[in-house]
């Protein structure tokens, strides 16, 4: 007998890849770390080829999902569908199993002579493949969003969680900036996709159906494209996170999804071609994606729209002969993307992302480019560098309350917020005037009256406490006549802790969509603690997917209630636009702003009057 052992993901495989998740329902407390068990068909990474594969080989232990068998892995029975065919390195030893290896190989034996004894003759082979079941095969394709990775964020959470610091995990996030460049060796700006959180196109990738019967006339395969600007185990790209070009920009994700296309189109024959039972009669494609993200979704459907030659020499390749009736370059079912901010830098706009010239990404959606298509925006986005582009009015599209992020996910699930909301001004003035009597306190506290009139950031001033703050650095000189100095400054500032769940009713709300076009995935269960709803966003997740069944429909959309709004404000919006961090000393002083010099980069910052910039399909700039 031999003891092989449970699989969880996190778990590594013998070529250096790595298992990216499992059961949503079925997680242990391990280490400081909720892990889930491991399934057939769950995904992993390869340490030697680019893309995703996934688990194959079961312990023939089944479980019911949804009225499809599941079966888990182990580390006897389990390997990698990657080129090295890689096996698990298990990390779980209080979780084994007995298996009688003499017994399995006596088996593998007996069945492999028995299927070489009654291979048919020629013509009975014939006969056999007219009766295959013609299936059509739709592959998901899930562009995450700008620094966003999925792959990085989970190694990060395997290094550095909450717990590792002896602090909750609204504490920890300022704290793993410092561990990702401990254990990775990144930091700064190269470290932004470890330190983010799942986004949305994550869940959605993890809960597309990709274990549907071929006898349904159907199958599913799902490709996931890391986020512009990042790649899997390395450190973020400065040039393709600031322009969205490169060799990390819009663009080439889509090439990278073209070139996954044969690998996964062969995995796909490969998990199906035991029984013989079938034969892909036509491809099509469900296409998601966030910010960039969804630009490179858009620019993909284009690709497939136009019947793109990589991508039809692609499925020729995965194909590998077998014929199909469709279109050779496949067809768009569905695409559902998430604010859309392409934001490409380019020489002819002098790389400032605010300009609606998107370069060689191609972002109009023709009539035709796909059966249907769906956007989720961001009602109280307003940064100067996150202009949206739109699709309406050729296609559906519905403003939900919350920034970017909100919207598309990617924040923690505790964070504190820490934010200059105006940007900090600064004052000489004799040391014994106190700040709260400049000049700059003055026009602060009137600013502050001025935002109130801004509806996007109006909301949360009525909501949250907002503060005008002032502080001061001693260390000037005195003037020509001996009078000592100071430099003085003032600025709006919020500080509150936050919460990711608004993000998860907007997934619920997209998975509607998705699901109304004929995208198959598994339910949310009550028991995923990463994507299970608090009670009180219940009520107002059922209110946003009858929003969005109404704009899909061509109706008009009632609105969130005022009070629903400020609930919405206090907890869960989170501030995407702000004039950069607040940094306090050890006496919770503001430091680090007083000089002019280290605030002459505002990414963040709003755009005029907290009023963000809309272009539609042809780039002209509109309002909503």
């Amino acid at each position: 007998m031999a003891k092989g052992f449970f699989l969880y993901h996190l778990d590594k495989t013998t070529c250096g890849g790595r298992i990216l998740s499992g059961a949503p329902d079925d997680t242990y407390h391990i280490g400081g770390i909720e892990r889930q068990q491991v399934r057939v068909g769950d995904p992993v990474t390869c340490g030697k080829h680019e893309g995703r594969f996934r688990v194959c080989g079961g312990m023939g232990d089944t479980y019911d999902v949804g009225g499809s068998l599941k079966e888990w892995a182990g580390s006897l029975d389990s390997y990698s569908s990657c080129p090295c065919r890689a096996r698990f390195v298990p990390t779980v030893f209080s979780h084994s199993y007995d298996r009688d290896c003499n017994a399995g190989r006596v088996a593998e034996r007996a069945e492999t002579a028995k299927k070489k004894n009654q291979q048919p003759e020629p013509e009975q082979r014939a006969q056999d493949a007219k009766k295959k079941r013609e299936i059509t095969l739709t592959i998901g394709v899930f562009f995450d969003g700008t620094g966003n990775n999925a792959n990085n964020s989970g190694d990060r959470q395997a290094a550095c969680s909450g717990e590792h610091f002896g602090m909750n995990d609204a504490d920890a996030v300022t704290a793993y900036s410092q561990c990702v460049r401990l254990k990775h060796g990144y930091s700064g700006t190269a470290a932004g996709s470890y330190i983010g959180y799942y986004s949305n196109v994550h869940w959605l990738y993890i809960l597309y159906r990709q274990d549907i019967r071929p006898d349904s006339g159907a199958g599913q395969h799902a490709i996931y494209v890391e986020g512009i600007g990042t790649e899997d185990g390395a450190g973020d790209n400065t040039y393709g996170m600031g322009t969205g070009r490169g060799d990390t920009g819009v663009v080439r994700k889509t090439d990278k999804a073209v070139a996954a296309l044969t690998v996964g189109i062969q995995e796909y024959l490969l998990q199906h071609a035991s029984d013989g039972s079938c034969t892909i009669k036509e491809i099509q494609f469900d296409i998601f994606g966030f910010s960039r993200g969804a630009g490179a979704a858009r620019h993909f459907a284009n690709r497939v729209f136009s019947q793109d030659r990589a991508i039809i020499t692609a499925i020729r390749a995965g194909l590998n002969g077998i014929e199909f009736s469709g279109a050779p370059g496949g067809k768009t079912r569905f695409l559902g993307i998430f604010d859309t901010v392409a934001a490409i830098g380019t020489p002819v706009n002098g790389f400032n992302p605010h300009s609606a010239d998107t370069g060689d990404v191609n972002l109009a959606l023709r009539p035709g480019v796909a059966e249907k298509v769906f956007h989720i925006t961001a009602q109280h986005e307003c940064r100067f560098n996150f202009a949206l582009n739109s699709v309406k009015p050729a296609w559906p599209e519905l403003a939900l309350p919350g920034a970017h992020s909100d919207i598309g996910g990617g924040y923690n699930p505790n964070e504190n917020e820490a934010y200059f909301l105006t940007r900090p001004e600064f004052e000489t003035v004799p040391f014994s005037i106190p700040d709260t009597e400049t000049r700059i306190y003055r026009q602060t506290c009137a600013k502050l009256k001025t935002m109130d009139g801004y509806p996007a950031i109006a909301l949360l001033l009525n909501a949250v406490e907002v503060s005008v703050d002032t502080w001061h650095d001693d260390r000037m000189p005195a003037d020509r006549y001996g009078t000592l100095q100071k430099r003085s400054g003032a600025a709006l500032v919020i500080n509150r802790p936050t919460f990711n769940d608004w993000s998860k009713v907007v997934l619920r709300v997209m998975l509607d969509a998705a699901q109304d076009a004929g995208a198959v995935f598994e339910p949310i269960r009550d028991t995923n603690a990463h994507l299970k709803l608090r009670q009180e966003l219940n009520g107002l997740c059922e209110k946003a997917i009858a929003m969005g069944r109404a704009i899909r429909s061509g109706k008009s959309a009632p609105g969130f209630t005022t009070p629903e709004l400020r609930m919405l404000a206090e907890k869960y919006i989170h501030c995407s636009a702000n004039w950069n961090s607040v940094i306090r000393d050890s006496r919770g002083i503001i430091s680090g702003a007083v000089k002019p010099a280290k605030l002459v980069t505002f990414t963040n910052r709003p755009d005029d009057r907290w009023q963000r910039t809309v272009y539609d399909m042809d780039g002209n700039k509109i309002w909503k």
